[in-house]
């Protein structure tokens, strides 16, 4: 019989220590989410699990003691008394506990917050950059098959003409043909107002020249 006593606070013992092993882990897993990052969402959930066990206990053992104290059972002013006091001695240490807590884990949603939309610019970023080198390829591409089209065409006006269906197809602002020299041979434009097409800069040129791709 005093065996199984003694057995009794056991459970109770044990779900403390758990308890507070998963508290005292969740402040270094907050502040450093690669040391314990795999198990945060498991200490996250244990803590709340502790919180909600020991709340409902305190509820039942404090809802207890008060019918026992309307019931005038013996020694139940004594430990009503007892609790009080130790409730009061409690909301200070408790108070201090709670407020570093809530530091710790607002600095940890912080960061990971951080991190997390950091991530995502730096992937939205990565995508963009790649679905314009893409687009680049795709429009150099189409470009060479162009050239192509353009060099079998020896009539000035065809040449004009095939410009505006390659430009409509490619659904191209403005579409010239230039000399090495940088001379206008044919354009076209999809801009009424505009006579003279855009002239590209000499870097342009000098990379061409050298049979070097500018886009």
């Amino acid at each position: 019989m005093n065996f199984r006593r003694a057995l009794r606070p056991a459970p109770a013992i044990g779900l403390s220590i758990i308890f507070l092993a998963a508290s005292l882990l969740l402040t270094p897993a907050v502040e450093n989410k690669g040391l314990l990052g795999d198990f945060y969402g498991g200490l996250v959930a244990l803590n709340v699990i502790g919180i909600v066990i020991m709340t409902s206990l305190t509820t039942i053992n404090v809802y207890r003691l008060i019918r026992q104290f309307r019931a005038q059972v013996l020694g139940a002013r004594l430990a009503l008394r007892f609790v009080v006091i130790f409730a009061l001695l409690a909301i200070i240490p408790l108070s201090i506990v709670y407020y570093f807590s809530v530091y710790f884990l607002s600095r940890g949603v912080d960061s990971w917050f951080d991190v997390r939309i950091e991530q995502a610019l730096d992937d939205a970023l990565l995508l963009g950059q790649t679905s314009l080198e893409a687009k680049k390829t795709d429009v150099v591409i189409r470009l060479h098959r162009n050239a192509a089209q353009v060099s079998q065409t020896t009539s000035p006006f065809g040449v004009i003409k095939l410009l505006e269906e390659l430009r409509g197809e490619g659904d191209f602002s403005e579409m010239s043909l230039h000399s090495l020299s940088g001379r206008v041979i044919a354009s076209s434009s999809g801009d009424a107002i505009s006579l003279t097409p855009s002239a590209p800069d000499d870097t342009v040129f000098a990379r061409i020249r050298q049979r070097k791709t500018y886009a």
